[in-house]
């Protein structure tokens, strides 16, 4: 079981707790009214204790060690996006997630990333579930249901305000996966996936967006969207990733492109895991 499969069991059973006690709020989530957009009527409210047992990073820090990985990891990121580097980086706001093969905590490791980076006081994130055939993090936070990112490539008449969900984590908001289909990698490659991303990385100057894709080696769809990322993370599980996949994966890539490394689930005494323990940036690294 992966570790983003963890946390949704966790979610589900301390749901399920809650439930049971007769306690009417989710403790995964709630939806309720807002009249913050004319467009969507949802919004996602987290659980801050429960993403924090579940090894999410949280504003109040419940797993501080974590915090500070990902601090460490979102400075070049956004460095690439914003700062000194932005003239070097083109769509540096434009971020994929991926790995070489499934389970190496990429979706984990994204959902981090995002909530880190709405922690900043001068950017807003938006978290974009592309792994269309596993849709980890729509499930975490079941919007299963919800239109989503396919939806919107089938039907370019779908107004984008309608997938967006807002959650009360501040600066953050989320686009789920949407319907499966045996479309993907034609979609995902398609020029309304082109001028949808031009449009969400254009549309606010200091927005950063991040795409969970699916692994590198698993699908062909991550490769299509890599051609179209600013920057591409490739999450790397220690101790069990084969160098070979490594090298498989970053040659599908191209070379012109800002390539980071996280090396996820590395052992550091103590008895816990440490995740985002190193991170290598460069272009073509």
């Amino acid at each position: 079981m992966s570790i983003i499969e963890k946390a949704i069991a966790k979610l589900n059973h301390a749901k399920q707790s809650n439930d049971d006690s007769g306690n009417e709020k989710s403790s995964q989530r709630k939806f309720e009214k807002t009249a913050s957009s004319p467009h969507s009527d949802l919004q996602l409210k987290f659980n801050i204790e429960t993403l924090s047992a579940a090894g999410i990073v949280s504003p109040n820090e419940q797993a501080p060690y974590l915090a500070d990985e990902f601090r460490r990891i979102k400075r070049p990121l956004l460095n690439n996006a914003f700062g000194t580097s932005s003239e070097l980086v083109e769509n540096g706001n434009v971020i994929m997630v991926t790995s070489s093969l499934p389970g190496e905590g990429k979706s984990f490791s994204a959902v981090n990333l995002a909530l880190s980076i709405a922690l900043e006081k001068d950017y807003t994130v938006l978290l974009i579930d592309a792994d269309v055939a596993m849709s980890k993090i729509t499930r975490m936070f079941a919007l299963d249901k919800r239109p989503g990112l396919t939806d919107k490539l089938e039907n370019t008449e779908l107004d984008l305000a309608e997938l967006l969900i807002k959650t009360d984590f501040p600066g953050l908001s989320i686009i789920p996966a949407g319907k499966h289909t045996t479309l993907a990698t034609e979609l995902l490659s398609s020029n309304v996936m082109k001028d949808l991303i031009k449009e969400i990385a254009n549309r606010y100057s200091n927005r950063i967006i991040i795409f969970d894709s699916p692994p590198l080696l698993a699908t062909p769809e991550s490769s299509v969207l890599a051609e179209q990322m600013g920057q591409i993370v490739l999450v790397v599980e220690a101790n069990k990733t084969p160098q070979s996949a490594v090298m498989e994966s970053v040659g599908l890539l191209n070379k012109d492109k800002a390539i980071g490394v996280i090396l996820n689930k590395t052992s550091k005494g103590f008895g816990y895991a440490q995740y985002g323990n190193y991170y290598s940036y460069g272009r073509g690294a």
